[in-house]
């Protein structure tokens, strides 16, 4: 039962000792640590073995009650990170399990019979849609909410000098989406604009993994950038068995260069579509940086207006000779900015994040 005067959290985080981590794996971890709403015990597996010789800790931990354990994205992303062992000295504990899912696109089937495992009791999700989140209560039995990936964080990200001297006109960083994902956004968005600003405008757009940022580089690279190129993360395809993933996977594997017309014939009719589309980090921390974005208008479950909080890029680039010219438009550049700084301030902080994750922690009991 939650303890609904004193909230002890045992958070489990699965990283490697870096610094220069991206938010989105150390922000919530970071953020638990400061919490004064929570007394937390944050433990890293990667470093910390339950039942090594070399550490007698756990056994501190097993003499304590926690109110609920908290798993977050870094156990299990693109791989499970915590042991056997550790799966069984959880349960030892007898505590409601919290699990942060990540990468909720791949690898699905493992993550649910993770969750099944472990009797996890909450499921938060990166996804505000109440399809994806009926998916997992109908899946798993539990309680199911969504949280985003990570919030807003002044201390990691800082607002940037007047708009109009920063050095880039538009500046993007991103990879390309896996091909199940049902669109090709993150490409299209950057050959878009690339075409349209040449000759016109100083650009920083790049696809390619090598050319992504560590959190300092990062932060400075949106500082220095008048406007962002931005897409929601996340797929229009959301299953639970990874079908299109699998399929779209062997074509390629057999096909490497299937056309986009060969991959789309592979996937699901469009009627039974799930889309789990999300605020991504780069979205909140350009935000913080009072960087405007650039991005197409997609539903997020979110309270993102177009052209009040974001430009609004239309999907079919009918409108983009007028997002253009309003990138040298400073005062509506730092209108929108601020507009989003505000809002996401207000909405995505982890303070907001936390007081929403002790609701759902009393609803438990």
């Amino acid at each position: 039962m939650i303890n609904r005067q004193c909230k002890h959290l045992l958070v489990l985080e699965a990283t490697s000792v870096k610094k220069d981590a991206p938010s989105y794996i150390s922000g919530y971890s970071n953020a638990f640590k400061r919490s004064t709403l929570f007394d937390v015990t944050v433990v890293n597996v990667e470093t910390h073995n339950p039942l090594s010789e070399r550490f007698n800790r756990w056994s501190a931990l097993a003499g304590r009650k926690f109110d609920a354990v908290i798993l977050l994205h870094s156990i299990f992303s693109s791989a499970l990170k915590l042991p056997p062992r550790w799966r069984d000295a959880l349960r030892s504990l007898r505590s409601p399990i919290v699990y942060f899912i990540a990468n909720e696109y791949y690898r699905m089937p493992e993550k649910m019979k993770f969750a099944q495992e472990l009797n996890v009791s909450l499921l938060v999700s990166q996804c505000f849609s109440e399809r994806v989140l009926d998916l997992y209560r109908n899946r798993l039995g539990c309680m199911a909410i969504g949280l985003p990936n990570t919030g807003f964080d002044k201390k990691c990200f800082s607002p940037g000098g007047a708009i109009s001297e920063r050095p880039i006109d538009i500046g993007y960083r991103m990879v390309p989406g896996h091909p199940s994902f049902g669109h090709w956004e993150r490409e299209d968005i950057a050959v878009a604009v690339e075409k349209a600003a040449e000759g016109r405008y100083i650009t920083d757009i790049s696809l390619k993994i090598e050319d992504r940022f560590g959190l300092a580089g990062w932060g400075r690279f949106l500082q220095n950038s008048k406007t962002q190129l931005a897409v929601a993360s996340g797929g229009n395809i959301f299953e639970l068995d990874d079908k299109t993933l699998m399929r779209t996977s062997d074509l390629i594997k057999s096909h490497p260069r299937a056309t986009r017309e060969e991959i789309a014939a592979v996937y699901p009719p469009k009627s039974e579509w799930i889309p789990l589309r999300t605020l991504s980090s780069r979205i909140i921390e350009a935000a913080a940086t009072k960087t405007p974005q650039i991005m197409y208008h997609e539903k997020l479950g979110t309270s993102f207006e177009p052209d009040i909080d974001f430009i609004a890029l239309h999907k079919d680039h009918s409108n983009l000779s007028d997002v253009m010219d309003r990138v040298t438009d400073y005062p509506f550049l730092e209108l929108v900015a601020n507009n989003c700084f505000k809002k996401l301030k207000d909405h995505m902080s982890y303070d907001r994040i936390f007081t929403k994750l002790d609701t759902a922690l009393k609803a438990l009991s």
